[in-house]
C-alpha cells in the first residue's frame, strides 16, 4: 500500500511541478509585459489613474478603456456622472464633455481643460437631474452616486444612437437596473478584468441599442 501511494505520488509530482512552471510563466508574462505596458505599476504608486506614460485613463477595466479608444472621435458630446483623470482622458477623444461631481477637488482638476464644463453639485437629486439641463449626448458615463436615478436620467438625455457606460457594473445597483434597460431596447456589452490602481478585478458595462454611435 506505502509502495502504491509511493508511486502515485511520483506520478504527480510532473503535473504539479508543470502546473507551478504554467503559473510562474503566466505570472512573468503578467508582470513584464500587460502591467508593465498599461501603466498599473505607475498608477498604483501615484494612486491615480495613469498610463505608462503618466497620462490620465479613466478608472474603467483595461479593456474597455482600449475598446473606447478605438471608437471615440471629435464629433461625440459626452456627459459623466463623476469627474476626474476619465473626464481629461474623454476631453483629448471628443468634442464636448460635461460632468457633475461632488468632490471640490476633482471638479477644480478637471474644470481647467477648455472642452470640459464641470458642475459641482452636492445633494444626490441635483446630482442626478444635472444631465438634464445640457442637451443631449452620445455618451453618458454614470459612475458616481445613485447610479440607478443616473441611469434613468441619462435615457432621456441620450441621443437615439447614444451609449451609456457603466462602472463597476457588477454591483446589485446596476443588476437590478439591468431589466429596465433592457425593456428599453439596450443590451449589454461587459468587460471584465483588471484596472489601474487596485489590485481587483471588476466589470464596465456598455448599454447600447443597434445603430449605436461606437458602431457595437
Amino acid at each position: 500500500m506505502a509502495a502504491t501511494t509511493t508511486r502515485a505520488h511520483l506520478r504527480s509530482v510532473p503535473g504539479r511541478i508543470a502546473r507551478t512552471c504554467k503559473l510562474g510563466a503566466a505570472l512573468h508574462l503578467l508582470l513584464r509585459g500587460g502591467l508593465r505596458e498599461s501603466g498599473w505599476f505607475e498608477s498604483h504608486r501615484l494612486r491615480r489613474a495613469v498610463d505608462a506614460e503618466l497620462r490620465p485613463l479613466p478608472w474603467y477595466t483595461y479593456a474597455c478603456t482600449s475598446f473606447l479608444d478605438e471608437r471615440l472621435h471629435s464629433g461625440l458630446r459626452v456627459f459623466e456622472f463623476g469627474a476626474g483623470n476619465s473626464t481629461l482622458w474623454y476631453a483629448a477623444r471628443v468634442r464636448e464633455v460635461i460632468a457633475v461631481e461632488q468632490d471640490r477637488r476633482w471638479a477644480a482638476e478637471a474644470a481647467a481643460t477648455p472642452n470640459v464644463t464641470l458642475v459641482q453639485r452636492r445633494d444626490p437629486q441635483g446630482y442626478a437631474n444635472e444631465i438634464r439641463l445640457h442637451g443631449f449626448f452620445h455618451l453618458v458615463a454614470i459612475d458616481g452616486v445613485d447610479r440607478p436615478a443616473c441611469a434613468r436620467a441619462a435615457l432621456e438625455t441620450l441621443h437615439p444612437d447614444g451609449v451609456l457606460l457603466w462602472d463597476n457594473a457588477e454591483r446589485d445597483d446596476c443588476r437590478r437596473t439591468v431589466p429596465e434597460l433592457f425593456e428599453a431596447g439596450f443590451r449589454e456589452l461587459p468587460f471584465e478584468g483588471p484596472l489601474p490602481i487596485v489590485t481587483e478585478f471588476i466589470r464596465t458595462s456598455l448599454f447600447y441599442r443597434p445603430g449605436n454611435c461606437l458602431g457595437i
